[in-house]
């Protein structure tokens, strides 16, 4: 998965870093919360904002200031699009596995 961060009016590309089970496991119970409506509610709470940040640093190697000053924003689902995409690319591990699922859908 690659971030676009705009810097010093340059746009530069950056790759996903590997998964360890670290940041795999932090996903993990993030995204139990954000599928249950848990995390990032509509009063979006500063505590999460950075939480969900530094996931996503850690997952892009960068720091949550190069970030923050290189994300470009148009609305508030721009955030919040690229940060589901971030945690299902940890799941999937950028595409190298499947979402496994049994009759139900589960």
């Amino acid at each position: 998965m690659d971030l676009i961060l705009t810097i010093k009016g340059k746009e530069k590309k950056i790759q996903s870093q590997p998964i360890n089970f670290g940041l795999f496991r932090r996903a993990t119970e993030i995204l139990k919360k954000y599928n249950a409506g848990d995390f990032l509610g509509n009063d979006y709470p500063t505590e999460e904002m950075d939480e969900a940040v530094n996931l996503i640093c850690e997952y892009f190697n960068i720091s949550s200031k190069q970030f923050e000053t290189g994300f470009q924003v148009v609305d508030s689902t721009t955030f919040f699009m690229f940060f589901a995409q971030v945690l299902m690319s940890i799941q999937l591990n950028d595409g190298k596995r499947e979402v496994v699922t049994d009759e139900s859908g589960k």
